[in-house]
């Protein structure tokens, strides 16, 4: 049993927090801010002073990251898990259920690439 919020997780407007789908309720719940705005616009001691618009893209990309977290904990999980037995066939030779003889550890290859892409903002 995992104790996060269940995925998936989405960014919200402009990356500046990273929520998902309420269960209860529906709609759009915020599970936490993305903080850095200052850091990466303001002038201050530390600051980077960037302009908004490089600023933007590197808040963007901060929250997709933090969003696509339960996934890449599934494929992690999935991959450890499939270490083990990675020539075990997920259910038949691929003749009756159209799997096409995969095995664990292509299926398990198969959603870490989605987790990355969507990490990477991609299409997951």
């Amino acid at each position: 049993m995992t104790l996060h919020s269940p995925g998936p997780w989405m960014v919200g407007y402009r990356g500046m927090d990273v929520g998902c789908e309420n269960a209860k309720i529906g709609g759009y719940t915020k599970l936490f801010d993305v903080r850095g705005w200052g850091y990466l616009t303001g002038f201050g001691h530390g600051a980077l002073g960037l302009p908004p618009e490089e600023a933007t893209k590197i808040q963007m990309a901060n929250a997709t990251l933090a969003a696509a977290a339960p996934e890449l904990l599934g494929a992690l999980e999935a991959l450890l898990e499939a270490y083990y037995k990675p020539d075990e066939r997920l259910c038949c030779n691929g003749l009756d259920c159209g799997c096409k003889g995969s095995t664990v550890l292509q299926l398990a290859e198969h959603y870490a690439k989605q987790a990355i892409a969507k990490a990477k903002g991609g299409a997951a």
